[in-house]
């Protein structure tokens, strides 16, 4: 079984959503954050997010300027990851 595509478009205030998400995901799966979810870049987002889902890729649409963290993706990227994962499963 493929890992699953995670597209997550809330933001870090949503701890409900975090929580769904973190029991949600499996080790593999891949996260995109996007629209609110580019939030989740700050430093102190990325490191809650990363602890609620350790073992998963996590990549933000777009790029933050000075930034490399997480790694940024196009939209032919966001593409691809649909032909190579599950889903993709929406988190709004």
């Amino acid at each position: 079984m493929s890992a699953l595509l995670h597209l997550v478009g809330f933001g870090p205030a949503r701890t409900d959503q975090t929580e769904l998400l973190a029991r949600a995901c499996s080790p593999g799966d891949t996260l995109v954050l996007l629209d609110a979810g580019v939030e989740f870049a700050r430093p102190e987002g990325l490191a809650e997010l990363r602890a609620s889902v350790p073992e998963c890729r996590i990549l933000i649409l777009g790029e933050i300027p000075g930034s490399g963290e997480p790694e940024p993706l196009d939209y032919a990227g966001l593409v691809e990851l649909t032909e190579t994962h599950r889903g993709p499963a929406s988190w709004y």
